[in-house]
């Protein structure tokens, strides 16, 4: 479960990490008392609220300095899609006076399947471009549970990277509380990006990343209160009508059956030169109303090309397949893109015959389906 920023920023309050002074708003009448509050008269931060990153670079992060220009702000973003989801609420914080940038963060990592903790001097950017231009500018350490983090060791890479010693105990001390979020909230991500230095030499969490095993949220029932804010949040509201999705960003947006399959039909997307949008697997429930809940969803993505269905099932039946998604396809008067559909499995033959007298051609091999999907792209 991705916790919006806002929603982050409280826990990171909670656990005395510094954050701006911020509310978070929803209306044009909480906008202007938000102006009032938080800017005092001065200049304020309007952040979209969107479970996705890169805000900045699309335009959801925008500054005012009236009442006025705050308010046109707020309807303009809340009329926003990035990149493929709509905004939420918007956060209205305080600007901060900026001396310099750094980048925090606890993740899992994928070769030792233990937490890793990783620090930059180049906070703002994204670390995945961190590590591949500025290598030397990212300090790794992996962690063992049983130890935890070791002071040392969060000295030792503030050392390495040139961060002022000024900071070092004020940088051990954020790391040290982000670990306890970490543990206490069962997260497989929590990230300060940036973590700034104020002009007064103050620490502040200017943004906010928390992400929770979905797995340890029966733990949790503290949560609950933050799970009625997710009416936005595609992943966690499609889950809940028996369609897995997650958004990955590319130009080719799949529809499968099983995640095995829905994983595989990704691979190929993208060794044969296509770039896959999502992972949507809909073998939850197959019926009318969450294929054509799929089939929104995934057409209304940020830069999809084109559609790609593939359904193989064994308990899964193709007739209901087909019988469903014609069914969503004329309820939604069809949609422009042009569909690439692939059915294998039981009652095979009776499923296809439904498709193609509803006009659609059929594919038989997978091979064939996908590179006719990602030749329509290019």
């Amino acid at each position: 479960m991705k916790l919006y920023e806002y929603q982050a920023k409280k826990i990171f309050k909670d656990n005395s990490i510094s954050v701006p002074n911020g509310t978070v708003c929803s209306t044009e009448k909480e906008t202007g008392d938000a102006f009032a509050s938080v800017g005092k008269g001065q200049e304020v931060i309007l952040k979209s609220q969107v479970l996705v990153g890169g805000r900045g670079k699309s335009g959801g992060i925008r500054s005012a300095q009236t009442v006025a220009e705050a308010v046109d702000i707020f309807k303009e973003l809340m009329d926003t899609h990035i990149k493929g989801f709509p905004v939420a609420k918007v956060l209205i914080e305080e600007k901060a006076e900026i001396r310099n940038e750094y980048y925090v963060g606890i993740t899992i990592d994928p070769t030792f399947y233990r937490p890793i903790l990783l620090i930059s001097s180049r906070g703002g950017m994204e670390v995945e471009t961190i590590a591949r231009e500025s290598p030397s500018a990212l300090g790794q350490y992996i962690l063992n549970p049983r130890y935890g983090i070791p002071s040392h060791e969060i000295l030792r890479l503030i050392g390495e990277l040139g961060i002022s010693k000024g900071l070092s105990m004020p940088l051990t001390d954020v790391v040290k509380k982000l670990y306890k979020i970490f543990c206490n909230y069962d997260a497989t991500l929590i990230e300060i990006n940036p973590l700034v230095e104020s002009s007064d030499g103050r620490l502040i969490a200017l943004d906010a990343r928390l992400n929770i095993d979905n797995n340890a949220l029966f733990k949790h029932p503290e949560l609950e209160e933050l799970k009625k804010d997710f009416v936005d949040n595609k992943e966690t509201y499609l889950k809940e009508k028996g369609v897995d999705f997650v958004y990955v960003g590319g130009n080719v947006g799949l529809i499968c059956a099983g995640a095995g399959m829905t994983m595989a039909t990704m691979d190929l997307v993208n060794a044969m030169g296509g770039k896959p949008a999502c992972f949507c697997d809909v073998s939850a429930g197959i019926n009318p109303q969450s294929m054509e809940l799929a089939l929104r969803t995934v057409s209304s993505l940020d830069g999809i090309q084109s559609i790609l269905l593939n359904m193989f099932g064994g308990l899964t039946r193709m007739d209901e397949v087909a019988t469903s998604f014609i069914a969503a396809w004329q309820n939604m008067g069809g949609i422009s893109l042009p569909a690439v559909i692939r059915l294998e499995g039981t009652n095979v033959e009776e499923g296809r015959r439904i498709m193609k007298e509803n006009g659609f051609e059929m594919f038989t091999n997978l091979y064939d389906a996908v590179q006719k999907a990602v030749d329509l792209v290019r």
